[in-house]
């Protein structure tokens, strides 16, 4: 006569059979070298995200960077402009995701003074340390700089 699951636990058997032949603890094995496994990848597949974000961070930065000095030459005003500007008319100097202002888990700001003399464009990490984790600056330079963990600014090393 076969025993009820509740009777056979009861004795220290702990056996429980699937219909396919395989016990409990197999597949809970199984599970436990899974679970291992995705928290060994999802780490990696995150920080790979970050590298990209930053990756794209840089080259929109080089964009504004181009786009300015083609702005400062090309609208014949010998100055350079705001982001919105950079971005407006038929043919804008930065793509229109740059000009928006967020792009790849990156915030972008330009100032530009008064005098439009100068200016500084900026990329911040949305969500420090989840997007991205280093900031960067630009100015008319055109060397862009980086800095782990706050924003940077022209005094922070240059990415080489």
């Amino acid at each position: 006569m076969a025993h009820s699951f509740a009777e056979r636990f009861s004795k220290g058997d702990f056996r429980v059979s699937l219909r396919s032949g395989v016990t409990l603890l197999e597949v809970l094995v199984v599970a436990g070298v899974l679970v291992i496994i995705f928290t060994m990848i999802v780490p990696s597949l995150l920080r790979s995200k970050i590298a990209s974000n930053e990756a794209s961070a840089i080259g929109s930065l080089k964009q504004i960077g181009s786009g300015q000095e083609q702005y400062k030459f090309g609208a014949g005003s010998n100055c350079y402009g705001a982001l919105s500007e950079l971005a407006a008319g038929d043919n804008p100097y930065v793509d229109e995701t740059v000009g928006s202002g967020k792009k790849s888990g990156y915030n972008f700001t330009v100032i530009v003074p008064p005098n439009r003399e100068r200016y500084i464009a900026r990329a911040s990490p949305v969500t420090p340390d989840k997007t991205g984790q280093r900031y960067f600056y630009l100015d008319e330079s055109g060397i862009v700089r980086q800095k782990v963990g706050s924003p940077a600014s022209s005094n922070d090393s240059p990415i080489e």
